[in-house]
């Protein structure tokens, strides 16, 4: 009974600790959490300080010196949570909370009576957060979304297929004159279809470039234009909802945290698979780190497992659904293994490392062991994309009454723009030309087959053409055009340059958020700041503003002029817990409201 009181009170000193850290954490102001995060945040740090400070107490031969070891303790966690930085105006009162709670605590562990202090309250500080963390895990996944049955069938209508690589450039690929990589999948596809040479993406990250892809829409027009903000989806058309009405079974895999179901990229589908397959341990780690400051330095991150798929498991449960599918189905198929960190299995990694030395190479030479690297990721790419087609070919032999497209949504920089650059904040062809692929029913025999075609397309064209293609309305207000005509063999001039929008437009860019215009081969690109460049498509990423001034102020009044015709939407806005924190800082992503 003796070393009772010394065990107590190294309980009440560890949970002062805690209550201190969980107000530091809890004041960081860019993420609003959930319910849970504000339940489980203090109880984790305090379970942990908690026993620490017990242990400490029991094995000691001698009283701890409590004065002395609160304070340094205090300083030392302030020190380790130095990232964080100052709160905003709205975290303050949980630095307040917690300095207040660890103060109340520090004087019990020094002047209180501990040896009055039930058991009971040492082992809940262990047991609840436990508890209420296993109900978090079971009720934070992000569940299988089910919608309503679809509209009156029709039975010979074609299949629809649109698989997304996110984060893959064009000149990547061998189709556009990268190296280094052999896809023998994708070269079939483009043989029995066409290879689109002048793509662009709308946006250079993955939620705005896809939500222009289902609904024909500019990111100002739909409103998303950062990952992490929620689609506003009431009276916003999209191709999935117009199939399902049609009589189509619409079904979406994706691999990506950023369009998963709880950002709005569900609707329309009747069935949407974002499940991660995380397990216990990850999650349970994920929720450690983010409540202490020294477990986030002993505990190894997990975190892509938790907010990515893996390519295969997202493939396998596309095509598993998709066998079941009796009837003409709309299947979507995201897979965001070449984005970063690059992890290849080893037997592609080790097919990218043998071919090092050929294919263009990174413009900083430091960058060239990543690019490499996502080689081999792109290199499984295209096995997965031989696995999705075998399930296509069972239920359509030889295509000829599916439609097949095959898009990224952005590319990457390797050294474009500067060491710290990355696609978040490019509007360089690094991350803006994109490869696209499609590939027409084997049905349609005046069909363009193995063709490159120099004809200006965007995101914004996909849906129009696949509704054109189904012969089904277009999308109301829809700002892409059908390529259906060119696809079936009219001259590319029967489909004129109108000048294409594009955009890295997040908040948290503040005064550097760019808006660019692309029309006959040149391209310019603006900054809230004020600040213009002017590129030629043929010549890269060389800024000509000075030599082309007029062409200079020709396209920035007509890019401008276009972006302020653009019907204007706003998006849900953002709501993250920490999770979806986590994700977002964890894959580059991060917006807030204060710009950060």
């Amino acid at each position: 009974m003796e070393r009772r009181p010394a065990r107590i009170a190294g309980l009440l000193a560890g949970w002062s600790l805690g209550a201190w850290e969980a107000g530091l954490v809890l004041s960081n102001a860019q993420f609003a959490g959930t319910y849970w995060v504000y339940l489980l945040t203090p109880m984790v740090a305090m379970a942990l300080y908690g026993w620490g400070g017990w242990l400490i107490g029991r094995l000691s031969p001698v009283a701890p010196p409590w004065w002395l070891l609160l304070p340094v303790g205090a300083a030392i966690i302030l020190y380790l949570n130095r990232g964080l930085g100052l709160p905003a105006a709205a975290g303050w009162p949980w630095t307040a909370a917690g300095a207040v709670a660890a103060l109340a605590l520090a004087v019990l562990a020094l002047f209180g009576r501990a040896e009055r202090l039930p058991k009971a309250l040492g082992l809940a500080s262990l047991s609840l957060p436990l508890v209420l963390g296993l109900l978090f895990i079971l009720i934070g996944q992000d569940p299988v979304v089910r919608a309503a049955a679809r509209g009156p069938e029709r039975p010979d209508a074609p299949n629809v297929v649109l698989v997304t690589w996110d984060t893959v450039r064009a000149d990547t690929l061998p189709l556009y004159g990268g190296g280094g990589l052999d896809l023998p999948v994708l070269e079939r596809l483009a043989a029995e279809g066409v290879v689109l040479e002048d793509f662009r993406s709308v946006a250079s990250i993955t939620a705005p470039a896809h939500a222009s892809m289902l609904t024909g829409l500019y990111p100002p027009s739909h409103g998303l234009r950062a990952n992490g903000e929620s689609l506003v989806t009431e009276g916003l058309p999209s191709l999935p909802a117009v199939l399902s009405a049609a009589g189509y079974a619409t079904g979406a895999f994706v691999s990506g945290y950023p369009i998963r179901a709880k950002f709005g990229f569900a609707t329309g589908f009747q069935y949407f698979d974002g499940r991660s397959d995380a397990d216990f341990v990850d999650t349970v780690v994920e929720l450690c780190r983010f409540s202490s400051c020294v477990l986030r330095r002993v505990l190894p991150e997990r975190a892509r497992s938790r907010f990515t798929v893996p390519g295969d498991l997202t493939v396998q449960r596309a095509t598993q659904w998709y066998l079941e599918q009796d009837g003409p189905t709309f299947l979507w198929v995201h897979l965001f293994d070449a984005h970063s960190p690059y992890l290849p299995p080893e037997v592609f990694r080790r097919l990218a490392l043998a071919r090092a030395d050929e294919g263009p190479h990174a413009v900083l030479p430091e960058l060239e062991e990543a690019l490499v690297l996502q080689r081999g990721e792109i290199i499984w790419l295209d096995a997965l994309l031989g696995e999705l087609r075998v399930a296509l070919e069972a239920r359509d032999p030889g295509l000829r009454n599916t439609l097949v497209m095959l898009v990224a949504d952005h590319g990457e920089c390797f050294g474009e723009g500067g060491p710290q650059m990355n696609h978040e904040a490019s509007l360089f062809a690094a991350t803006q030309h994109v490869p696209a692929v499609i590939r027409l029913p084997g049905s349609m025999p005046q069909a363009r087959r193995g063709e490159r075609l120099r004809v200006p397309a965007s995101h914004v064209d996909l849906a129009p053409t696949i509704l054109d293609l189904l012969g089904l309305p277009p999308l109301p207000d829809a700002q892409g055009r059908s390529l259906l005509p060119i696809l079936l063999g009219e001259p590319e001039e029967s489909l004129p340059d109108l000048g294409r929008y594009m955009e890295a437009y997040q908040v948290r860019l503040g005064d550097k958020r760019l808006s660019g215009w692309v029309k006959d081969g040149w391209k310019v690109v603006w900054a809230l700041d004020g600040e213009v460049a002017l590129y030629r498509l043929d010549r890269g990423d060389v800024d000509l503003s000075r030599e082309y001034p007029d062409r200079l102020a020709e396209l920035l009044a007509e890019g401008k002029a276009f972006l302020e015709r653009l019907p204007r939407r706003e998006s849900g806005g953002m709501d993250l817990d920490f999770q979806d924190r986590h994700a977002l800082e964890h894959l580059g992503y991060v917006d807030s409201a204060r710009g950060d």
